[in-house]
């Protein structure tokens, strides 16, 4: 398919830039070089084993090295007051670990989830961990991944269910977001749940709408009833994994070596905060957010979807080792990792997700198909057709406009009545580009350092055009280059361990 080239006035592409203009240089980073320097060297170690790495990890691989690249096109902006121009280049929008393209998605489905989706109610992170002995076996089948996901909602609904009638109220209907986070702060293969859930139900009033009861605060008894509950519905998930014969490939060896590489005992639980263990389950529920706390709403969004690795965190030592910054101190006192440049490719390859596999989940009231979510979640402005509870939207209803985070701030709260705040709903389902940097930095790249406005007066895609005018620009237009493989001196880190399949790294949990 040809690229795209385009130009503001003629010319506009092609015209010199200034002479403090220093383009960014994304194959200066740290992971980048690793990735460039050890990719090869990775495929080599994995093809002798007779298998290989799956097609997607490769692909996700090459297509970091050319994330930021210019060679792979490039927006050119000028300053309307001062002139002054930049070059921005395009991201490779890879989902398994590229910090560039994962934060910017992390940012745009947490703004989607505050303005489009989560009503103005109090909200409850619960997370849940999976015993030792499960977590690799889950990260190769996103079945019964996705059945594990659903028992532990299934789980908390029913504690909701449970204390709506003690409210007497019978039927109500819940409400969550999931988040499948399948990594750990260690970088190792470790896939577990982030659930936003309101702490409230949902019930339908004589009218025909929507109303919000708010539930109590749970106890710690009540954390330790959910883990029991997960924990023996996740037994009949036990009873087919225990029937799964199929050989582990390259990924699953990656995977497990890099497990026993970074091993470090569980965690102890802080006592009364909301935590629990049942069967090698852990279940915390300790994090509460005011209904009008849009702001940490949004940050915690963002946490659940962030990236597995930054590079603000990444440095490299003189002896060629990588020091990776901890966010918390490890229970034997470290707060920095210590690891190879190949233990880092190693770990980045075991956390690469399948293709079309969600990370985001909605179920209750939030669920595309529920029968209340037209009651909960504010309406598409590109709907046509309306339910019949509601009235008819007045005119320019539809082009709601971005609510800013004072107004969202100053939102009224849950009403004594029970009355249901719906988010705010902006025009776009995805923000603007200018908006969404904006939004993560606190400044846009629209807007100059001089005050002045910038805008787009070309953009390229087509690889032969990006070279033609790179080069008449002056810019370097150098595709990364990659290391040659190297002999691997750890090749038994893909050879079969004889307890691989049966033997977890804490059996005991």
């Amino acid at each position: 398919m040809a690229g795209t080239f385009f130009e503001h006035s003629e010319g506009a592409a092609t015209a010199p830039l200034g002479p403090r203009y220093v383009p960014r240089q994304a194959e200066k980073t740290i992971l980048h070089q690793v990735v460039c320097e050890n990719l090869e060297t990775l495929l080599a170690e994995a093809d002798a084993d007779g298998t290989g790495l799956p097609g997607f990890v490769e692909r996700e691989l090459r297509k970091f090295i050319g994330c930021g690249s210019f060679l792979q096109g490039f927006a050119r902006c000028v300053c309307s007051r001062c002139g002054e121009e930049t070059l921005v280049g395009f991201s490779c929008r890879c989902r398994g670990f590229c910090p560039s393209c994962i934060a910017r998605r992390m940012d745009d489905t947490a703004a989607h989830l505050v303005d489009r989706v989560l009503p103005f109610a109090p909200f409850r992170q619960w997370v849940l961990t999976l015993p030792f002995r499960l977590r690799m076996r889950l990260a190769r089948n996103d079945e019964l991944l996705g059945a594990m996901r659903r028992i532990f909602l299934a789980a908390v609904a029913m504690w909701q269910r449970r204390k709506a009638r003690e409210l007497g109220l019978a039927d109500v209907d819940t409400a969550a977001v999931c988040f499948t986070q399948r990594f750990d702060s260690l970088l190792r293969a470790n896939a577990h749940f982030h659930a936003l859930c309101p702490d409230a139900v949902f019930v339908e009033s004589d009218e025909g709408r929507a109303e919000l009861r708010v539930l109590p605060k749970p106890t710690q008894e009540d954390v330790e009833w959910v883990v029991q509950r997960i924990a023996r519905r996740a037994r009949r998930l036990l009873e087919r994994l225990d029937e799964e014969t199929e050989p582990a490939n390259a990924i699953d060896r990656l995977r497990h070596a890099q497990l026993a590489l970074f091993a470090q005992p569980p965690r102890e639980l802080p006592p009364g905060r909301l935590s629990a263990r049942a069967e090698g389950f852990s279940l915390q529920a300790a994090r509460h957010l005011h209904a009008n706390d849009r702001a940490g709403l949004e940050s915690l969004a963002r946490y659940a979807l962030r990236p597995p690795v930054a590079n603000s965190r990444l440095s490299k030592r003189e002896d060629g080792n990588l020091v990776l910054k901890l966010k918390r101190v490890l229970p034997d006192g470290r707060d920095s990792l210590t690891l190879s440049p190949m233990d880092l490719m190693r770990s980045l390859a075991g956390l690469v997700p399948r293709p079309r596999v969600h990370q985001v989940h909605y179920y209750g009231a939030f669920a595309s198909h529920a029968g209340m979510r037209a009651r909960v979640v504010p309406r598409s402005p590109r709907r046509t057709s309306w339910c019949s509870c509601e009235e008819e939207p007045a005119p320019g209803q539809l082009d709601l406009p971005l609510v800013p985070r004072p107004v969202l701030a100053a939102m009224p709260l849950v009403g004594e009545a029970g009355e249901l705040v719906k988010a705010p709903a902006p025009r776009q389902r995805s923000l603007r580009w200018a908006d969404l940097l904006s939004r993560t930095f606190g400044s846009t790249l629209l807007e100059c350092r001089c005050g002045g406005r910038r805008r787009i007066v070309a953009y390229v895609t087509d690889t032969t055009k990006a070279v033609e005018i790179l080069e008449r620009l002056g810019v370097r237009a150098e595709a990364p280059r990659l290391a040659r493989a190297r002999d691997p001196p750890q090749r038994e880190m893909f050879d079969p361990s004889p307890g691989y399949a049966a033997d977890p790294i804490f059996p005991d949990d």
